[in-house]
């Protein structure tokens, strides 16, 4: 899971989980459509990572960037291998709103990205008791709504703004500039890591490899 301790874009003081730029991704397969009808999608599964496209090479060299931007990610069992998810549902009027953004493309393998800037916060699943990394995207006031109500939510949305990232030019050169990014980081992580000892060395060599499944698998 990404590392929100800190934003390297941040103004000196402020919070990590406030306004950060977010790229959203996902594939065919991840749309929810109705069992009953398949032309209503009920929401999508999304893999929302931290914007690192604007990091140096440098700097992601040096240690500073995050080796796993991803909001999730989930361990799962899937044809005998452990691999890892990082998709999280959003509903279709959470899926609007981020296309309403304007920033968004689909790449030559039909995957669609988007972006935004938005507050983030930490939820407690009541029943597992995990915690997981939420993106607080905007409410709606919707009909029936008491006065009382609805003034909840307009207070919501302005403790919470949600609009467009600041990176520029949104596009397939930012998804590259993310994975080149990334993949500086994790060399820098793993460089950075306490040598293993001979055997452990041989150990992980003769153990069987663990399939790692990180293409927006929901």
């Amino acid at each position: 899971m990404a590392n929100l301790r800190k934003d390297p874009n941040a103004v000196d003081g402020a919070s990590p989980m406030k306004q950060r730029n977010l790229i959203f991704s996902h594939n065919e397969n991840q749309i929810v459509r109705d069992k009953d009808d398949p032309n209503v999608i009920k929401g999508y599964f999304l893999d929302v990572q931290l914007d690192q496209s604007g990091m140096t090479q440098k700097d992601a060299k040096a240690g500073k960037a995050d080796s796993n931007p991803h909001l999730t990610s989930e361990t799962y069992e899937k044809d005998g291998d452990s691999r890892v998810g990082h998709s999280t549902f959003f509903s279709k009027g959470q899926y609007d709103a981020i296309m309403a953004q304007g920033q968004s493309f689909t790449d030559d393998k039909g995957n669609t990205h988007m972006a935004a800037k938005a507050n983030l916060a930490i939820k407690k699943d009541e029943k597992t008791g995990k915690s997981s990394v939420i993106v607080l995207t905007p409410k709606e006031v919707k009909e029936g709504m008491t006065p009382e109500e609805a003034a909840k939510v307009e207070a919501y949305n302005e403790k919470n703004p949600f609009g467009p990232s600041d990176t520029k030019n949104f596009g397939p050169k930012t998804i590259e500039k993310q994975d080149t990014i990334k993949a500086l980081a994790k060399a820098a992580k793993a460089a950075a890591a306490p040598q293993r000892t001979a055997p452990e060395a041989q150990a992980e060599a003769q153990a069987p490899e663990a399939g790692t499944d990180t293409e927006f698998e929901g």
